[in-house]
């Protein structure tokens, strides 16, 4: 007989999902809800296998909610709503011109220790002449 195993879900205090794994692997379901149960990879290897798509999206977005103890895909409109901007975004423009005066600096500064190493020199031969 084929084993029949348990779907659960862990969502977050907004019904998200941020997890999903079979009772094959959960030692403990405390705070997890089952949303599901059958024969298969899909249930048994849940955690990849069981949603048409990732958990997240490319900013580590939900994609999925419990709704009715179902996993149910997110709108993107609620998934947006979820999107923060980073504060420092700097632009490629932007970038390029600090990586330029970076570079610059450290010219200068490779400048200044041959520089610096001429005069030490130049002062040895001055005293050990």
């Amino acid at each position: 007989m084929t084993a029949s195993y348990k779907v659960f879900a862990l969502a977050d205090e907004r019904n998200r999902i941020i997890d999903i794994n079979s009772d094959a692997f959960l030692a403990d379901s405390t705070g997890w809800v089952q949303i599901d149960e059958g024969v298969g990879d899909k249930y048994h290897h849940a955690q990849g296998n069981y949603l048409p798509g990732p958990k997240y999206d490319e900013r580590r977005i939900p994609r999925y909610k419990l709704q009715g103890g179902k996993a149910v895909e997110r709108t993107p409109e609620e998934i947006d709503a979820d999107y923060t901007p980073p504060e420092d975004v700097k632009t490629n423009a932007e970038l390029q011109a600090e990586n330029a005066l970076l570079r610059a600096q450290i010219q200068s500064l490779a400048d200044r220790g041959e520089f610096i190493e001429d005069c030490i020199a130049e002062m040895a031969m001055q005293v050990y002449a």
